[in-house]
């Protein structure tokens, strides 16, 4: 099992990031047509973060399951997150308390160690910022239950087998697609949410590799 080292990390998020390259590896086909005639003019900002938990032994990261409801991500696996507030300073603030409102995450427990590439979600309108943190005990998350149907963590060491990637069918919006995902025994990431956690795994696989 490999170790998780935290200023590792830290140094390599500061480097040139895989960005639009790691992003297209698990972007669904219909998302480019999507972006035709995409105004990105008015786009809203918002921010997520992705948490590294138990980072000594066995570093795994969360993940929510978002309610079913009316909105354009119903039912679907998410980091924390959501948009940004007028009354937020900056969006690390953003993806801060939105890790408290959700999954009752307070800011001492994170360690923030960078962020990641942003990514522009069409069929929202949103413009995603993504944190990583970590903390090296396992967090005591408490979903909440107006917006998250419940929480699950998947270890990063499953994630860098090629077993954790397929193809799926999706029916979203009354379409039917295929989109490549990770899956960890009956949850399924896809859409946004796979495109940057493939990009966290290259990032994260740089360090590993490093002598």
């Amino acid at each position: 099992m490999t170790k998780f080292h935290a200023n590792k990390l830290r140094i390599q998020l500061l480097k040139p990031l895989p960005g639009m390259a790691a992003h297209q590896e698990l972007m669904p086909a219909m998302r480019m047509k999507q972006f035709e005639g995409f105004d990105t003019s008015n786009l809203r900002e918002s921010a997520v973060m992705l948490i590294i938990e138990n980072s000594e032994s066995n570093p795994q990261i969360i993940f929510q399951k978002r309610v079913k409801d009316d909105t354009p991500h119903s039912g679907q696996v998410s980091f924390p997150g959501g948009k940004q507030d007028p009354e937020d300073a900056n969006l690390l603030q953003t993806a801060l308390r939105e890790c408290y409102e959700e999954i009752n995450i307070s800011t001492e427990e994170l360690t923030i160690l960078g962020s990641l590439s942003s990514l522009i979600i069409p069929v929202s309108g949103f413009r995603v910022h993504v944190f990583v943190a970590h903390s090296p005990t396992t967090l005591n998350t408490i979903a909440n239950a107006e917006e998250v149907d419940y929480l699950f963590s998947v270890p990063i060491n499953f994630l860098l087998q090629p077993e954790s990637r397929h193809m799926i069918k999706i029916s979203a919006r009354g379409t039917e697609f295929t989109a490549p995902c990770f899956r960890y025994n009956n949850e399924i990431i896809w859409g946004a949410t796979a495109m940057i956690l493939n990009e966290f795994i290259k990032v994260y696989k740089s360090i590993i590799e490093q002598p």
